[in-house]
């Protein structure tokens, strides 16, 4: 088995990612999002995410990890994958923990969010592993009234652990 690399993503990664994501992937992003293609999708996030990285086996990418800062201090995170997520899930959820909540803080987020579809319980079972808290539900939230599940990390919740709070 190839080895996995988490690396910078580049437009090539994401859009491969982004053609070949999961079914449960592609209905949270779609319900949300003002793109009508994985095209679009792409390019949105190549564009304006800081944060976007890519979980590679060998030369394949897996999945694409994003962080905007919409307003100061305030992020939003987001992760699709292709059907191959389980082979790059420990080591992601190894880099989050220890490289992209870290670096977060080291910005300045307040806090950071992720709004994850209602039934995707995968994803909220890996946002809770994670250390994000579950606030409150999004009711009619989704382009056709999906309600979705708000998850956010919150600088207060580290404030009492060191600067790698894992």
């Amino acid at each position: 088995m190839s080895k996995v690399e988490i690396v910078d993503g580049c437009r090539r990664d994401v859009s491969y990612v982004a053609a070949n994501m999961r079914a449960c992937d592609r209905r949270e992003i779609f319900a949300v999002r003002d793109v009508e293609s994985t095209d679009r999708l792409a390019l949105q996030i190549h564009h304006h995410a800081p944060v976007r990285q890519v979980a590679r086996v060998g030369r394949e990418p897996v999945a694409v990890l994003s962080a905007v800062e919409p307003r100061s201090g305030i992020w939003q995170v987001g992760l699709f994958a292709t059907p191959r997520w389980p082979v790059v899930a420990r080591a992601m959820t190894r880099h989050v923990r220890a490289v992209v909540i870290p670096d977060l803080l080291a910005r300045g987020a307040n806090r950071a969010e992720c709004q994850s579809i209602e039934g995707h319980h995968a994803a909220h079972r890996w946002l809770e592993w994670l250390g994000a808290v579950h606030e409150c539900d999004l009711i009619d939230y989704g382009k056709n009234r999906e309600t979705f599940r708000l998850y956010a990390w919150r600088r207060s919740d580290f404030d009492h652990v060191s600067a790698n709070p894992f």
